[in-house]
């Protein structure tokens, strides 16, 4: 669904929502969580991802200022977290949103390789090579299309990981660079496998059905920046 055309909208009886019905949370609050037409239950999503995405602004503005660093972030960011839900409910990774992501991860590129050396070697890619965002794409994209190939041709199963997942790690991989992407691996990987083992213990889960991977990823990409040991430009 476009977020252009049509305007926004009730899901239930398709009313075309007024400019006092998308104030965020306070329009939630103020219907009692109810549409003001048809009086459907408006989903705990919403209110939800309204309230993540303004801490998350929040929070990016309070470690940037008003920056470029803190109008790419809070893009990349935000988009990340509705790939987070998008796939918890439906199972995939819209392209749209992939290629959303590459514009600020791309900005943040061109931003360090115009950069003097020294600024390079402060940002977050910890290197002074103008090139050093590309070597994020190893641990990340790189390492999943290997993995993917390899079932596709030993045991003949695509399922092992998702193409979404492998487009959604080059805007992640260029974004973080090299370390933190393999920070962000590591811990989508972990969490990912240690909730496996939860679900299939609880008898939610078998050992061959689907877990969605990008949450994971998204945590991962969240997560790993905010690690003291690492820095991020």
């Amino acid at each position: 669904m476009s977020i252009v055309s049509p305007r926004s909208h009730c899901p239930a009886c398709g009313t075309v929502l007024k400019a006092s019905e998308l104030v965020p949370l306070v329009s939630y609050a103020a219907l009692r969580g109810r549409c003001g037409t048809c009086r459907e239950r408006i989903p705990l999503r919403d209110p939800l991802v309204e309230a993540l995405c303004g801490a998350l602004w929040a929070f990016l503005f309070l470690r940037y200022g008003f920056s470029f660093s803190f109008f790419c972030d809070a893009v990349f960011f935000s988009i990340l977290l509705a790939v987070f839900f998008i796939d918890v409910e439906w199972l995939r990774i819209p392209n749209p949103l992939v290629l959303c992501a590459m514009l600020p991860a791309a900005a943040a590129f061109g931003r360090h390789a115009l950069a003097s050396p020294l600024l390079r070697l402060r940002g977050g890619y910890q290197s002074a090579h103008p090139l050093a965002p590309l070597l994020g794409l190893i641990p990340g994209a790189a390492l999943f299309l290997l993995i993917y190939l390899c079932a596709l041709l030993i045991y003949r199963n695509n399922r092992v990981i998702g193409m979404g997942d492998i487009k959604l790690m080059i805007p992640v991989g260029l974004r973080l660079g090299l370390w933190q992407c393999l920070l962000a691996v590591f811990l989508a990987v972990s969490l990912g496998a240690l909730t496996g083992i939860v679900l299939i213990l609880a008898g939610k889960k078998k050992r061959r059905d689907p877990i969605q991977f990008g949450p994971f990823i998204v945590i991962g990409a969240f997560a790993a920046p905010l690690l003291p040991i690492w820095t991020f430009a």
